[in-house]
């Protein structure tokens, strides 16, 4: 029985797809994907006897591997990406839904890999560690965790994968721990890409796919838009502030970013923004109009972005109407023994102290009162079925 021992951090040639990171994470531009690992190849118990990596070709055309490499790098150590030279890959071209296997260091112990497409030396690590898909041969100068990958090493990766809970670079999150016993695959057969280590792989039983194995076709996909909710109209009266909550969800990404493309007007602002948590999660914003706002209508259009540079807007018209004029309470009831207003129209506002289901009506108190003991300060308001309860 041979036991591994797995180096700090290696590079292996190959011609296959690197992903993404643990920044803005975008979904593989050519279809290129990092679709299996297993690094449990030789060890104790071991499914198979050589570690592999395999690449996928979700894409809807055919890719040259030429020019590509795989490189490997421990899950958190000070090692980088470039720790041993890559080599090229041959120059194989990977059709749509086609699978590519690269053997890597193994032992003695588990069954022999079907033929592979390419081999490399990276001895990886069972449980934890970081796999990178890179359109060069050239190993990267960094490792994404205390080396950190320039903008232009970040360019370079078509698709990464980090695993296991020390790994300190990633897509999204970690992908799960596999084992002697178990690989991480891709879901959907390799298909599935949400830029998500965690969401995208998941550990079950190592199933290595070469360049014969038959093609798997992804269905397409369609992006879904951003769905933007805002409400129609914004109500305010002169000299008084309101608010409007406005928010955005996208089903299959994340929205990110809301901005108000309408000219500017100081009283009108968009506000308290949270960007949406997570995939098809809602992010919120708040409209608010201040009080010197004038009278008159404002129609205000919102964009919404996500992390797929789609956009959506929507339109709020903030109307700004004249206070209505109010009569105290206190005029209403007067001072007589009947009302002076009898038989008009007025508008009047209180605390509404008491309701009597009963009675079909409830009690409304002046705020503030005019101290005048010969004037009420409150009045029964009689409804009908018909009014709202308060």
């Amino acid at each position: 029985m041979v036991t591994k021992f797995r180096k700090k951090s290696v590079v292996i040639a190959l011609a296959v797809a690197l992903g993404a990171f643990n920044m803005a994470a975008e979904a593989s531009g050519n279809g290129l994907v990092i679709s299996q690992i297993y690094g449990g190849g030789g060890n104790a118990g071991a499914i198979y006897t050589h570690d592999y990596v395999e690449i996928f070709n979700a894409g809807a055309s055919p890719v040259n591997l030429a020019g590509y490499s795989i490189q490997y790098a421990s899950a958190a150590g000070t090692g980088s990406f470039v720790a041993n030279p890559a080599g090229g890959l041959a120059n194989y071209t990977l059709q749509p839904g086609q699978y590519f296997l690269l053997k890597l260091a193994g032992g003695t112990v588990g069954s022999v890999l079907p033929t592979p497409d390419a081999t490399g030396t990276s001895n990886m690590s069972a449980t934890a560690g970081k796999v990178a898909l890179v359109n060069s041969t050239t190993g990267l100068a960094c490792n994404g965790g205390s080396t950190p990958c320039s903008a232009a090493d970040l360019a370079k990766i078509v698709d990464l994968l980090g695993f296991g809970s020390t790994a300190n670079f990633y897509e999204g999150s970690a992908a799960a721990a596999p084992s002697n016993t178990s690989a991480l695959l891709r879901a959907n057969a390799g298909c599935q890409d949400q830029n998500n280590n965690s969401l995208d792989f998941a550990t079950g039983t190592p199933a290595p796919r070469n360049s014969s194995t038959p093609l798997h076709t992804c269905a397409s996909v369609i992006n879904q838009p951003i769905v933007a909710s805002c409400p129609a109209t914004l109500e305010v009266t002169v000299g008084a502030s309101g608010l409007a909550t406005l928010t955005a969800t996208d089903a299959d990404g994340q929205v990110t970013q809301a901005s108000m493309t309408s000219p500017f007007i100081s009283a009108i602002s968009l506000t308290n923004f949270t960007q949406a948590s997570a995939t098809g999660a809602t992010a919120t914003a708040d409209l608010s109009v201040a009080n010197s706002l004038a009278l008159g209508s404002y129609p205000v259009t919102i964009n919404f972005a996500n992390n797929d540079a789609q956009n959506a807007s929507c339109t709020v018209n903030i109307n700004v109407a004249a206070a209505v004029a109010t009569t105290p309470i206190y005029d209403i009831q007067g001072s007589g023994t009947a009302s002076p207003v009898t038989g008009n129209l007025v508008t009047t506002e209180g605390i509404v102290t008491a309701v009597f289901p009963g009675l079909n009506g409830f009690y409304l108190q002046d705020e503030n009162g005019d101290a005048n003991p010969l004037t009420s300060d409150g009045v029964f308001v009689y409804g009908t079925t018909t009014l709202q309860p308060v």
